[in-house]
Order: C-alpha cells, then structure tokens, then sequence
C-alpha cells in the first residue's frame, strides 16, 4: 500500500474480518446491521479493538450474536495500515447498512463476499495484489451492481497511484471487451 500509514490494532483488524464474514453467512439476521453500525464507528474513530468490543459488549443483542460469531476481545500488537483502509470499511459498511435496510441481501451479500477475506490478510501481513484483486472481486461487482460503485471502490482502495493506474488500464480494457 502506498502513501502514509498509521497504527492500528492487529486484533481489531481480525476483528473486521470476523465481522465481515459473519455478515456474509448471516446476511438475513438483524443484527448485522447493527454490528456494522458498531463495526463502522470504531473504524471511523480509529479502530481500537478494546473499545469496539466495549461497544459491542454495551448491546445485549451484540453480546450474544460476539460469543456466537467469534469476536477475539484481547488486544495485540499494532501494525502499521493505510487510512485508507479505515475509509474504504467505513464506506463498506455504510452502503452495506443501507443495502440491508432495504432488503437488498443479494447486493450487500455481493459486496461483503468481494472484501470479507482483506482484513485478515492485512492482519496478517501478506502481500495483495490490488490490481488482482481489484479484477477478481470487484470488476464483477461493476458489471452486476454499476459503475458508480466500482468507481467509489477504485477511488477509496488504499493503494499508489501507480495501483490506482494499472487497476483503471484493466477497467478500460475490459470495458472495449479484451480479456482483462
């Protein structure tokens, strides 16, 4: 990933990826949206793992559905990420909040199907390869849901420029119909 990085919880990281594929297997259940509620404002404040679990632990709906799913409630070592991560989750989350509210499961399952597995290969500090990625999960995100939100994707995934550039030649080539 490219451009400034910041600290965030290791655990916390996990933590999204928990979520995430909870949401996925769950995706009908109430409670996931307010699990991403909670998820996305600790994303946006800065992604502590103690107090996303605090929060958590504030709901007695949450509490049940945290033992159920698997949240981790200890803490680790901080690892260093791109904001951009915390901004393209935040952004996640939200449509994927709304999608829900308006029964929209397939669309939400889609786009939490495409990034559930990121997290935990950024926790655990594998190498990804973005533009792989980008056309694997998210390209196919464009051709069943629109451009709007594959663009948005494109703008807020937290990579360089030069990413960002190798990711939008791909998206023009398939779009003049080559294999991409």
């Amino acid at each position: 990933m490219g451009g400034e990085k910041f600290v965030m919880d290791k655990i916390f990281i996990v933590n999204v990826y928990v979520v995430f594929t909870a949401v996925r297997l769950r995706i009908n259940q109430p409670d996931c949206i307010e699990l991403l509620r909670v998820l996305r404002d600790n994303l946006a404040s800065g992604g502590d793992n103690e107090s996303f679990i605090s929060n958590v632990q504030v709901s007695e709906t949450l509490k049940d559905v945290a033992s159920e799913i698997g949240l981790h409630n200890e803490t680790s070592a901080k690892i260093k990420i791109a904001p951009a991560f915390s901004r393209l989750y935040v952004y996640i989350s939200d449509v994927v909040i709304k999608l829900l509210e308006e029964h929209s499961f397939e669309q939400a399952y889609d786009i939490i199907d495409a990034f559930h597995w990121l997290p935990e290969s950024l926790a655990n500090e594998r190498k990804v390869d973005y533009v792989e990625f980008f056309v694997v999960y998210v390209m196919p995100l464009g051709e069943k849901w629109g451009k709007d939100l594959v663009n948005e994707l494109l703008r807020l995934l937290p990579v360089s420029r030069l990413t960002r550039t190798r990711i939008w030649s791909k998206l023009k080539i398939a779009q003049l119909g080559y294999e991409v």
